[in-house]
């Protein structure tokens, strides 16, 4: 099992784009309760994701989810509605990680954090992202690298939480102010609005 833990912070133990991994007996020790212990320690990498430039207050804010391709993919962003999140990609065969999307280079896209999980259609490489704060969403590849910003199905309106299911091409989301939900088709949006409750 390989555990994941990324710093977003430039001073920390050891040299920024380094990677420390620690499978030590001493995760195996304390008080487990009525727990079993596991006979072999994790294996556990820690290091610091390079955003390309220094920022402060940038966390993660999704889960994270293992790719068809072998990575593993999660979001960072600075909270705040008109910030910067990125989406990042984490090769642990290698121990590097790379930055997929800046929402800076999307044209129009301002939020500073994507919430959901980053479902990734294993057939051919597909996501979308949905924002926290402005309900922009965004498509990407994993294998081409394609990535285009398909705007706001609902203007002004965000979503806390979002999910993909990339079997029937359709967006979930919920936004806990007024209780909103999100249900769109990506497959046929000439269709009009997508449902709001």
């Amino acid at each position: 099992m390989i555990i994941l833990i990324f710093a977003l912070i430039s001073n920390f133990l050891f040299a920024q784009n380094s990677m420390v991994t620690d499978n030590s007996a001493a995760f195996l020790q304390g008080d487990a309760g009525d727990a079993a212990i596991a006979n072999a320690a994790p294996t556990i990498d820690f290091g610091i994701v390079d955003l390309g430039f220094a920022g402060n207050e940038f966390t993660h804010w999704c889960n994270v989810i293992l790719g068809p391709d072998g990575r593993y993919y999660f979001t960072v962003g600075n909270h705040d509605p008109e910030g910067i999140v990125m989406l990042i990609a984490y090769d642990s065969g290698t121990k590097t990680d790379h930055v997929c999307i800046d929402s800076r280079n999307i044209t129009g896209v301002t939020d500073g954090k994507w919430h959901g999980r980053p479902v990734i259609n294993p057939n051919n490489g597909d996501m979308y992202l949905v924002g926290f704060y402005n309900g922009d969403i965004v498509y990407y590849n994993i294998y081409s690298k394609q990535t285009e910003h398909l705007g706001q199905p609902v203007p002004g309106r965000g979503f806390e939480e979002h999910i993909w299911d990339w079997q029937r091409n359709r967006l979930y989301g919920l936004g806990s102010a007024g209780g909103r939900y999100l249900y769109y088709s990506l497959a046929n949006t000439s269709s009009g609005m997508p449902v709001i409750q």
